[in-house]
């Protein structure tokens, strides 16, 4: 008798752990599950042209195939993450230009060579990896010519396409006051942008910049290339023929608190607005009165020195309301 109860309770538990389990292994994630859930969320990131502009979304896809590459890394899914992870990497370094960026993405296509040599994507990765190491490669390059160009003050020359297939800037101009500057960028007629902001260099002796990518755009042959502002927000805004059908506006910053891209029509024209501090700003501009208006009585003194009046004192009669004129001139009242 004790021992069929004991059978029982045995059974009883084995039973137990095998319904416990059992759900557990049903709904686990899979490499492959992760895989088509990166793969959805890279989908909807190729749709979203605003997203695509931050770095962060970019990360997040990249960082949910590496995802996959880590569940597994000895299952037939490790090759596709690596591969994926590596390409949007490559993709992000089209956008951002950082080394780092390109390196990721090397790092991930030499991985896929070397542990998953029979993979398919080993063959791909091959080719991606050649348009990244070999001379070929035209981000990087494009973007050494024009910091040297720029450098030199000569600009690089407009590519030249046939007319009408290319938007021109035309033009670049500013104003400022002592808290807002406006830089304006005139086109011949609408076209795409995109804008980013950089943080301060000090190893290349680079301040804050923020620049705009004028998408098949050519640069207008008497455009002023270089423009000094040296206000008190920004030192001076360029431009430059950064690929060969696109522009990039440059504005090298000061300081400030806050700025915004946008662009108008009627013509259509690309705006960048800078704020600063007002509280700063209005320090800046207490000081200045204070020191131009030192004595009050020496400035009353030189007025009439001015005028070369031989008085001594200067009596006006404003004028008391109602019928009483004041002083009379040349015509009553």
């Amino acid at each position: 008798m004790n021992n069929y109860k004991h059978n029982i309770i045995s059974i009883f538990l084995i039973c137990c752990l095998v319904f416990i389990a059992w759900p557990l292994e049903l709904f686990a994630e899979t490499a492959e599950d992760k895989y088509y859930a990166a793969e959805a969320r890279y989908r909807k990131l190729q749709k979203n042209a605003k997203k695509q502009k931050y770095r962060e979304n970019w990360l997040a896809c990249i960082k949910k195939f590496q995802a996959v590459y880590r569940h597994d890394p000895s299952g037939k899914w490790a090759a596709a993450g690596l591969y994926m992870s590596g390409n949007l990497y490559m993709e992000l370094y089209k956008r951002s230009y950082k080394k780092s960026d390109k390196k990721e993405a090397i790092d991930n296509f030499e991985r896929i060579k070397k542990r998953y040599p029979k993979s398919a994507y080993s063959k791909k990765a091959t080719i991606l990896l050649k348009k990244l190491t070999t001379n070929k490669t035209t981000y990087p390059k494009k973007k050494k010519t024009v910091v040297k160009t720029k450098k030199k003050g000569t600009g690089k020359k407009p590519y030249k396409m046939p007319p009408g297939k290319r938007v021109v800037v035309t033009g670049l101009r500013f104003w400022s006051n002592p808290n807002y500057t406006r830089v304006v960028i005139d086109t011949d007629k609408e076209t795409t942008y995109l804008h980013h902001l950089l943080k301060k260099d000090p190893s290349i002796k680079k301040p804050q910049r923020l620049y705009v990518d004028l998408e098949n755009c050519l640069l207008g042959k008497n455009i002023e290339k270089i423009i000094p502002i040296d206000d008190d927000l920004l030192s001076g805004a360029r431009a430059g023929q950064f690929t060969k059908d696109s522009v990039r506006v440059v504005v090298d910053i000061k300081t400030f608190k806050t700025y915004k891209v946008f662009s108008m029509k009627d013509p259509f024209r690309i705006i960048m607005d800078m704020w600063g501090d007002p509280e700063k700003s209005s320090e800046k501009i207490d000081l200045k009165v204070k020191d131009k208006i030192k004595d009050p009585k020496a400035v009353s003194k030189s007025l009439v020195k001015q005028l070369s009046l031989g008085v001594r004192r200067i009596i006006i009669d404003p004028g008391h309301g109602g019928r009483d004129y004041g002083a009379p001139g040349i015509i009553k009242g």
